[in-house]
C-alpha cells in the first residue's frame, strides 16, 4: 500500500470514530451553533484526523486499506475516549 493512501484511509478511520464519540457532544453543539463551536470543531477534526493518518503511516505500516482504517480507528478511540473520559468527568463535577 503507498503512503498517500494509507495516510488518507487512516484518516477516515479517525474521523469515523470522531463521529461515533463526539456525535452527542461537540457535533450536536455545533449543530445548534454554527458559529460559536464552528473553530473548536474544525481544530478537533483537524488534530484527530491528521494524527490519525500519521498514525497509521508511521506506526503501523499497514499492508491493506482494512489495517490503516484500523489504524486510524485505534488512534481516535484511544485518544478521543481519553478526552471525552475527561470531560465527562468535568461536565459531572460542575453539575453537582
Amino acid at each position: 500500500m503507498d503512503s498517500h493512501s494509507a495516510f488518507f484511509i487512516g484518516m477516515l478511520g479517525a474521523f469515523v470514530i470522531y463521529v461515533a464519540l463526539y456525535r452527542d457532544t461537540r457535533i450536536k453543539k455545533f449543530i445548534e451553533n454554527p458559529k460559536t463551536n464552528l473553530r473548536v470543531l474544525t481544530f478537533d477534526l483537524l488534530l484527530y484526523m491528521i494524527c490519525g493518518g500519521l498514525f497509521s503511516l508511521f506506526f503501523v505500516s499497514p499492508g491493506s486499506s482494512k489495517e490503516a482504517f484500523m489504524a486510524g480507528a485505534t488512534w481516535q478511540g484511544a485518544i478521543g475516549g481519553t478526552m471525552k473520559g475527561i470531560e465527562s468527568k468535568r461536565e459531572g463535577e460542575y453539575k453537582k
